[in-house]
């Protein structure tokens, strides 16, 4: 892989993006899960330009995101699919960089309003909804 340039590509649109600190460092974290996952795939071809990494591979780099604070997985994955986005992906080509959640009521609260918990789920029929 080539990357140092990817680093520099992926950092240019990190900073152009107008993250807040906090969104930066997740979208930071997450080149680094998708750098990881790019040296152990494509040791045969590797991609000049993010806009050149396989669809197929960004699908996977969602189960390497996977965090115990579901929000923190989301902001994640979001932030890279910005950075995709702006190197020239298409939505089509990011469509499996993407998560399932569901929502499970629990107790309400102190003032009575209902709440909710939001997990990943790893099941494979689902009635939750889509994040990412």
């Amino acid at each position: 892989m080539n990357a140092g340039k990817l680093e520099h590509e992926v950092l240019s649109h990190i900073a152009g993006a107008g993250f807040n600190d906090t969104v930066r460092a997740y979208a930071t974290e997450a080149w680094h899960a998708l750098a990881s996952l790019l040296d152990e795939h494509e040791r045969e071809h590797s991609p000049d330009t993010l806009v050149d990494i396989d669809p197929n591979l960004l699908a996977t780099l969602a189960s390497r995101l996977t965090r115990n604070d579901v929000e923190t997985t989301l902001v994640m994955l979001a932030a890279i699919r910005v950075v995709l986005l702006r190197a020239g992906h298409r939505v089509s080509s990011i469509e499996g960089l993407r998560v399932r959640t569901t929502r499970r009521r629990i107790a309400n609260g102190p003032n009575g309003k209902y709440r909710f918990e939001k997990t990943l789920d790893t099941g494979a029929h689902c009635s939750g909804h889509e994040g990412g």
